[in-house]
């Protein structure tokens, strides 16, 4: 059951943004100011990277390298200024507030649900005794 309505959600995900696509293009088919960056194939990458993380529940993957890359390539065409000065400063704060807020994976080796049983080397077997 739970993967039908992962897959309806997907699907209502995927209808919603077609809307929003569809409801973009009659705007500017009818002559309202639509930015041109909206449209091109940098925001589509971006776009494509925050649905792949969201249908994956944004854990660690290829999605991060979509929307990295979308969204510098996309604030490029908006912004005036370069960001060639910025780039470093802003990889070093990403990957910073990445190691603050991953999730913790803890493996204690001396825990219980590690240990083996001892093993039993009688003759007699369980039900015997």
């Amino acid at each position: 059951m739970e993967t039908l309505n992962r897959k309806n959600n997907r699907n209502f995900n995927i209808g919603i943004l077609f809307i929003i696509i569809g409801g973009i293009f009659i705007a500017k088919n009818l002559g309202l100011l639509v930015p041109f960056w909206i449209l091109s194939w940098k925001s589509f990458l971006l776009i494509m990277g925050l649905l792949i993380g969201y249908n994956r529940n944004f854990k660690p993957g290829g999605w991060i390298v979509m929307v990295i890359i979308g969204s510098m390539l996309t604030l490029k065409s908006i912004v005036p200024f370069t960001f060639g000065q910025f780039a470093m400063p802003m990889v070093l704060i990403g990957l910073g507030l990445y190691v603050i807020f991953k999730p913790k994976h803890h493996n204690d080796f001396c825990a219980d649900h590690f240990r083996k049983d001892k093993l039993n080397f009688d003759q007699s077997t369980p039900e015997a005794k």
